[in-house]
């Protein structure tokens, strides 16, 4: 018998700790008997998390850290058990017993921006983001791509609230769809859309929504949900570890590994727009379509990557490594956005 645990710095009603959950109730559906797994939830990110984690490491054969802020006390928990082999959900320090893992979710985020550009009327978009970063701009870029292959015309605002989980993020959420929406938006998306908060005020102001949460997919006004299923990932780590198996050291999961997936298209979007979304999604899965093919250029006008050229690198992509391209859109020096995007000032500040 495997024992694996899962540790959750934060609950699992949202939409991040759901998805993990639902990966480890596949993983137990799968193995059954031959599987032992518990889960941690609200631990925090200090003294809590590191006691759960180390009664994890002397009671388990893997543990699934899901939460990239504890990467400081993952390194010094790995180092006491190092017969444990622990796997870090967007961790960046793999070693000898740490591997690491996040997704390709500019896949998934192209198909979202399909539709949006394909919803909207006023030719406005939005993305409400937390704070500049390579994680926050792969996504959305992405999906304003995505957005100006529907619609070549589309602009896309983009709104920073600065955190992820201030004291009164729901407020910040609530405020960035307002001032959106006055600028014309009729479509929100972002990373922040993940918060039932974003969502929300969205919903009641009247905009469609490019979503996240999987349980979400089928709400009126809901484009579509660009979501992750852990599910085959955690399967695989299981079994290579009952087999006595290397897992590898960094891996960024895709569309061709079953993780990174979209529901089902809103029902009252275009038949055309659906019919795209239906070619492209395949075609991303198997390797035969290129987001970041040239030409293209950043929201100042410079050409970033030439005709018949892509992105550092090709769409051929290893198995079990990041690619040259997904080193780059997760690293410092990808700090741009598309072409279209028009970044408003920070909140607090008039947009005239």
């Amino acid at each position: 018998m495997i024992r694996a645990t899962w540790l959750h710095a934060n609950g699992l009603d949202a939409w991040w700790g759901h998805t993990h959950a639902l990966a480890r109730r596949g993983a137990e559906d799968h193995f059954s008997s031959a599987l032992h797994a518990r889960a941690w939830s609200d631990l925090g990110e200090g003294e809590r998390w590191l006691e759960a984690a180390r009664e994890a490491g002397a009671s388990s054969d893997v543990v699934f850290v899901c939460d990239a802020a504890v990467e400081p006390l993952v390194a010094e928990v790995a180092e006491e058990f190092p017969a444990v082999r622990f796997v870090h959900c967007q961790g960046r320090r793999p070693t000898e017993n740490v591997s690491v893992y996040r997704a390709a979710r500019d896949q998934h985020a192209f198909v979202s921006g399909m539709l949006a550009g394909a919803a909207t009327r006023s030719g406005v978009i939005a993305a409400i983001e937390g704070m500049p970063s390579p994680h926050d701009r792969r996504f959305t870029g992405a999906w304003v791509l995505g957005a100006r292959a529907t619609r070549a015309d589309v602009r896309v605002l983009v709104e920073w609230v600065g955190s992820y989980r201030a004291h009164d993020q729901d407020e910040r959420e609530r405020t960035a769809v307002e001032r959106v929406r006055a600028a014309g938006a009729d479509v929100v998306g972002g990373n922040l859309t993940e918060n039932p908060a974003a969502v929300r005020a969205a919903l009641e102001a009247g905009l469609r929504v490019s979503g996240h949460d999987p349980r979400d997919a089928g709400v009126l006004g809901i484009l579509d949900c660009a979501f992750l299923d852990w599910t085959p990932f955690v399967i695989d780590v299981i079994e290579r570890v009952r087999a006595g198996r290397a897992i590898p050291s960094d891996r960024c999961l895709r569309a061709s590994d079953g993780v990174v997936r979209n529901s089902a298209p809103a029902a009252d979007l275009p038949v055309a727009a659906r019919d795209a979304v239906d070619r492209v999604s395949p075609a991303l899965a198997a390797g035969r379509f290129d987001i970041w093919a040239g030409p293209l250029r950043d929201s100042g006008g410079r050409l970033r990557v030439a005709d018949g050229e892509s992105l550092a690198g090709g769409v051929t992509e290893p198995r079990d490594a990041p690619s040259a391209r997904e080193r780059y859109l997760d690293s410092p020096a990808f700090d741009w956005f598309p072409e279209g995007v028009i970044e408003l000032p920070p909140l607090g500040r008039p947009l005239g």
